[in-house]
């Protein structure tokens, strides 16, 4: 009988067996119920949204279990996730949201949580994928992370953005070889003997990272975890898609990695070429028409796809 590999074994273990990556990819949890990470989103990205494009954003609520919500997020836009689905969950602690975005190539959620901190709402942002460069489980071929971040809110005395990071985890680097990532201050449940390993690849593991969620009452990739009502509500850009942007659905997502030939042009995409992809950074901060978007100072957040930094 032949052996498992330990990738396809770390895929099995993802939310849906890994039918749904790489929209699934990563996961955040957000410290309130539904209702109120849906508001503040809206109060926060909706004024932003409404002020550059004169379109406001939408909700609508939707039901069905965690498969048929997914779907709502399909197909994925390559340039810009213009759907945010909030999600209930079966926790017993804070964290009662998780919240993904219809990217292509997973939910970065930096700069909502950031925006949600300085609104005294914690969060925990999961990323878990076995590495698989030359394509023996999804055809496309996907570097390794297994990443846990968690964002707290804290007196303005302590930080002056108003919350500090935590991120602990392993990734591919860019020269190819597993990193070990050890970004703030550690928590009270830590293994940090596992931290000492001579292999960068075993000093934080996919189980290490099911480990830690369940100590915050987190089953990231337990379907049953998700949606205990059958609800959820979706919140979505109602003006048209940005210049050039395209679609793609999951099967797009798992085989191909060039966005400018992925899947198929949005009907919808608005024929006005932006003036630059260049972003400003004002205190450290990256904008785009006056938007904040990526903080380099909380862990794990990155630059969009594209983008280059200017001062």
């Amino acid at each position: 009988m032949r052996r498992m590999s330990a990738a396809r074994q770390e895929a099995e273990r993802l939310l849906l067996g890994g039918a749904w990556h790489p929209l699934t990819k990563s996961l955040t949890f957000f410290a309130a119920d539904v209702e109120e990470c849906v508001a503040g989103f809206m109060d926060w990205r909706g004024r932003g949204v409404l002020e550059r494009t004169g379109h406001p954003l939408r909700r609508r609520d939707i039901t069905g279990d965690l498969e048929m919500l997914l779907a709502e997020l399909v197909p994925m836009e390559v340039a810009m996730g213009r759907r945010n689905l909030f999600v209930p969950v079966a926790s017993k602690g804070p964290y009662r949201t998780m919240m993904l975005r219809s990217s292509w190539q997973g939910t970065d959620s930096g700069s909502e949580q950031a925006a949600f901190g300085t609104r005294g709402v914690g969060s925990v942002e999961v990323s878990s994928c076995p590495n698989d460069p030359r394509g023996l489980i999804w055809p496309r071929g996907f570097y390794g992370i297994h990443e846990f971040g968690v964002l707290q809110p804290v007196s303005k005395d302590v930080d002056p953005r108003g919350f500090t990071g935590r991120t602990v985890g392993t990734r591919i680097g860019n020269r190819g070889g597993w990193i070990f990532v050890d970004l703030g201050d550690r928590l009270p449940f830590e293994d940090t003997n596992a931290y000492m390993a001579p292999r960068a690849r075993d000093r934080f593991t996919q189980q290490m990272l099911i480990d830690y969620a369940a100590e915050l009452d987190l089953h990231p990739f337990d379907a049953d975890f998700y949606a205990p009502e059958g609800t959820a509500v979706l919140v979505e850009h109602t003006g048209p898609a940005i210049w050039g942007e395209r679609l793609a659905n999951i099967a797009d997502a798992q085989s191909a990695g060039n966005p400018d030939e992925l899947g198929t042009a949005h009907p919808n995409a608005s024929t006005d070429e932006p003036e630059s992809r260049t972003i400003t950074v004002i205190d450290g901060v990256a904008h785009h028409h006056g938007e904040a978007m990526w903080d380099p100072n909380i862990p794990g957040t990155r630059l969009p796809p594209g983008w280059t930094p200017s001062t």
